[in-house]
């Protein structure tokens, strides 16, 4: 019972990061195209304005609002699925935001060292899926093992 409520706690944290992801995103690609970003700093202009800030003509922002959509509807079917059925949400949620971690500090590294701008919202973003990938590692310890198979059954 503790670790279901456990899994439970990090499904919901985690969905209440994946929304506060989704709403970081949806303001900067709303920005990207109609309005300039309300940013502490200069930062985020500069990095929005980068060639970096797009990848085929579609701007990162996107990308994330997929990711953290994506990653709030796993979250929420491991809320609905609970206990050890929950482990294949979880695992989803780790590829992704693995990825989204790796991806961040790729992006972060171009903010310090080419474009020499820090955007606040990115760093926000950078920071939730830490947190979310971080929930994820702790759900995926949390999930108890499946019990061994009886003998002679298969």
């Amino acid at each position: 019972m503790k670790s279901e409520a456990r899994l439970r706690r990090a499904a919901g944290a985690i969905v209440v990061l994946a929304a506060l992801g989704i709403g970081v995103c949806g303001y900067l690609l709303y920005e990207h195209y109609c309005a300039p970003i309300a940013c502490i700093g200069t930062g985020c202009a500069r990095v929005d304005a980068s060639p970096y800030s797009e990848i085929f003509g579609v701007p990162l922002s996107a990308l994330g609002l997929l990711s953290y959509g994506a990653i709030g509807g796993l979250g929420l079917g491991a809320l609905r699925r609970g206990g050890p059925r929950a482990g294949a949400f979880f695992l989803g949620i780790f590829g992704l935001a693995l990825v989204g971690v790796l991806f961040s500090a790729y992006l972060t590294y171009v903010e310090l060292a080419i474009i020499r701008a820090v955007c606040t919202w990115c760093a926000t973003s950078a920071a939730l899926i830490a947190a979310i990938f971080g929930i994820s590692l702790y759900a995926l310890r949390a999930i108890p093992a499946p019990a061994p198979a009886e003998e002679g059954r298969v």
